[in-house]
């Protein structure tokens, strides 16, 4: 009989805790309570821990399909993307960005991934292996009056807007025309 040790203990303690994933992939399990409402007397199921704040997508921006929840929440310490389940209610962690805008989140179309803004950057981000890719980055457009200039030097105020997926086009950002007085 093999004799168990301190050493052996030691390395096996280590090697689980880096064999456990951090950042995108992680998942954490179900937190899923119902209970009932005592203003209304119906049974309520609460899906997200009320400890750490969780941010549906915009009204325009399509979060939620028959089987998942895209939302963003920020349980690991700052926000980043999150799918729950529906089933089993396990939620899986989906970015690991620095400036994770949560109301910017919005599914691709035909759900094989979705979009986010990570500071002035918008991300396209696959489900099948977590690919992220770069699609725009938002310009600095502030100056000194808050106006910027484009290539034809006429003066615009830039805001960055929501994702919003349309049948055949998302709107990425919308440029207004300065009005000078």
């Amino acid at each position: 009989m093999q004799q168990w040790n301190r050493r052996w203990f030691l390395a096996t303690l280590a090697a689980t805790c880096a064999a456990e994933p951090h950042g995108k992939g992680r998942t954490f399990p179900s937190v899923a309570v119902r209970y009932p409402d005592p203003a209304t007397e119906f049974t309520v199921l609460r899906l997200t821990d009320p400890q750490f704040s969780s941010s549906l997508p915009l009204a325009g921006n399509r979060g939620v399909t028959a089987r998942s929840l895209l939302y963003a929440s920020d349980m690991a310490g700052d926000w980043q993307a999150y799918r729950m389940d529906l089933k089993n209610k396990e939620s899986r962690q989906l970015t690991e960005a620095g400036h994770l805008d949560p109301a910017s989140i919005a599914l691709l179309p035909k759900d094989r991934g979705f979009w986010h803004f990570d500071g002035p950057t918008l991300v396209e981000t696959a489900f099948a292996g977590l690919k992220s890719r770069d699609v725009y980055h938002v310009p600095d457009v502030t100056s000194a009056d808050g106006y910027g200039r484009d290539v034809g030097g006429i003066p615009y105020r830039a805001s960055r807007s929501a994702v919003a997926p349309a049948p055949r086009f998302s709107r990425v950002s919308q440029y207004r025309p300065a009005v000078h007085d």
